[in-house]
This record gives structure tokens, C-alpha cells and sequence, in this order.
């Protein structure tokens, strides 16, 4: 069994109550499973050549990694509205009313759903891209994608419980730049789809343009388009860590008899496990006892101060133990 390493730095040498400054290094058993042995190839493969993680904004500053719902870093509905109206003004500068609706404060997951429609329109698939992402400058394809991103924020914060708020889905996207080599998943990897997410699990990143079949059924998204829906298909070394609740106790008999009631309805077979619903598991975070006094919550608190990626590390079963 391997273990993946992630080093987070905190940028602004700030200790913290436990005495940790500038980096905590999170430690990850990666699971003897087909998928995950591919995914770790690529990123090893992907560590080997250098390349170097995509940035991203995180209030005022500029980091590695994508992190999402994490305590100071949450956005407000009014952030994710602004954000979003300015990608759809950069987009329309370049394109008159190419996206001819806005964002609002008061926006449902109907209205995310019709805006997140241009992004497929005009992205198009990953193969197949539209001809704005192809002809288009890098400022409007960099607002294609943050348009894309932004929506999905917002998406989380609704979804968010009102007790935990938008911490309860908690998540970390980690992402290399420039082109991505992909592996296709073979039809026995689909076995491994589950719709549960854990607390510090390893899954495989969504590296298409669309929409997965559970993220449509969450979303009641009838404006996406069956062309749009795309279940996972490839690997590439992309991962995400989730640190929001552990959802299993939602999904009981009454979920799994609407879930079905639905894809019946939709022309999909329940029992088809291509259909990829849900999330492939490949990892989960090793129990380390500096943080076994800390429940999520605090663990969440005190890491919000290490917000960026510095390094990933692959040490083999050896190396480890």
C-alpha cells in the first residue's frame, strides 16, 4: 500500500495553538484497487515531469489547490453573485449576450442550473470543445472555467446544512496545469462507485466537461441537457480530498427508492454500474495523532490557516513502515 503525502503551507508564518508553523504535511494510504494503481502511475508520472499545480483565488491571494467551504475561505452568496456576473461580462464582451441571464443573491438551484448550461454550451465536451473556448483569448477561457467553478460554489452553499453551514461539504480539488493524459476505467473499476463521501477520502477528480449522474439527480437539473450528463469514464492524476461530513446516514431505502424512481424515469437502469453514480474512492487519510484531540470542526479551524498546496510526496510501502 502506498501513501500519498500533501504538504500545506501556511504563507504567513502564523503559529498555531498547537505549536505548528508554516507547513502541515497530511498523510494518505492509497487503497489496492485497479483504479487507484493507475491514478497513482499518473501521478507519479506527473510529479516526475514537474508539473506544477493550476492556482487558484483564495480571498485576496493566489494559492495552489481549489479549496472549497473551508472556515475563512467560504464565499457569500453576494462574493460568488459578483464573481460569476464577471465572468459572464467577459464572456459577453467578447461574445454579445452569449449568456444572457446574471447571478443574483436570491439565485435557486433552478437558476444555477440554466447558467451552468451556457458553460456547456460554450466549453462544449472536452474532445469537442465550442468554438468560443477554441478561438476565444485566454481571459474569456479562463472565465469559462471560473464560471464553471463559481456555480458549483454556490451550488455547495445551498446544499449546506444549517448548522455546519458551508463547511459540511468541505473539499479540496487538486489539479495539475496543461494537458492531462487520461486513462480510460475499465468496466470492472465502475464497481467502485459509491455515493458516500468520507472525512479525509482520496477520490478520483471529474476531468470532463458535464455533468455526473448524481450531481444532476442532487441538482433536479432538467436544464442540462442528456447530451451533458457524462459519467466519470478516465483517470488522470488529478485527485480531490473531502473534508465535509460523512454523508452515509443520508443515504437510506428512501433515497435509494427516489435515486431509482428517478433514472427509471430519466431512461437510465439503475443497475448499470456505468452509470458511475456517485464518487471513486482510491485513498483516505491516515488518523495522526497531533490532531486526535481535534473533531472536524476544530481540525477544520486550525487547518483553515494552511490553505495551499506546497508539495506532494509518493512513498512507497517501504519507505513508510
Amino acid at each position: 500500500m502506498a501513501v500519498v503525502e500533501v504538504v500545506f503551507t501556511n504563507a504567513h508564518s502564523i503559529s498555531d495553538q498547537n505549536g505548528l508553523v508554516n507547513d502541515i504535511p497530511l498523510f494518505f494510504n492509497i487503497f489496492n484497487l485497479s483504479p487507484a494503481e493507475k491514478w497513482l502511475d499518473l501521478l507519479k508520472e506527473t510529479l516526475d515531469a514537474k508539473v506544477a499545480l493550476e492556482e487558484h483565488q483564495l480571498n485576496s491571494s493566489k494559492v495552489l489547490g481549489r479549496f472549497v467551504g473551508f472556515p475563512g475561505a467560504e464565499k457569500s452568496k453576494k462574493e460568488l453573485t459578483d464573481l460569476i456576473n464577471n465572468c459572464i461580462d467577459t464572456v459577453n464582451t467578447f461574445a454579445k449576450d452569449a449568456i444572457p441571464i446574471n447571478a443574483s443573491e436570491s439565485c435557486t438551484q433552478d437558476d444555477l442550473n440554466e447558467l451552468h448550461k451556457y458553460f456547456e454550451l460554450h466549453r462544449g465536451p472536452r474532445l469537442n470543445p465550442g468554438w468560443m473556448f477554441v478561438s476565444g483569448p485566454e481571459s474569456v477561457k479562463n472565465a469559462l472555467e471560473n464560471f464553471n467553478l463559481y456555480i458549483h460554489e454556490y451550488e455547495a452553499r445551498l446544499r449546506s446544512t444549517s448548522d455546519e453551514g458551508a463547511t459540511s461539504f468541505s473539499k479540496l480539488d487538486i489539479t495539475f496545469k496543461g494537458p492531462k493524459r487520461r486513462l480510460p476505467l475499465r468496466p470492472e473499476d465502475f464497481n467502485y462507485f459509491s455515493p458516500h463521501s468520507d472525512f479525509g477520502g482520496v477520490y478520483l477528480h471529474y476531468c470532463d466537461v458535464g455533468k455526473q449522474v448524481l450531481d444532476v439527480y442532487y441538482d433536479q437539473d432538467s436544464a442540462v441537457g442528456v447530451d451533458n450528463i457524462r459519467p466519470l469514464e478516465f483517470i488522470s492524476a488529478d485527485f480531490d480530498i473531502y473534508f465535509g461530513m460523512s454523508n452515509k446516514q443520508w443515504f437510506g431505502m428512501d433515497y435509494k427508492i427516489k435515486l431509482e424512481h428517478w433514472l427509471k424515469d430519466h431512461g437510465m437502469d439503475p443497475r448499470d454500474p456505468k452509470l458511475g453514480i456517485g464518487f471513486l474512492k482510491i485513498g483516505q487519510m491516515i488518523p495522526d495523532a497531533r490532531f486526535k484531540h481535534l473533531d472536524r470542526s476544530e481540525f477544520l479551524s486550525m487547518f483553515s490557516g494552511y490553505l495551499n498546496v506546497k508539495s506532494i510526496h509518493v512513498h512507497g510501502t517501504l519507505d513508510w513502515y
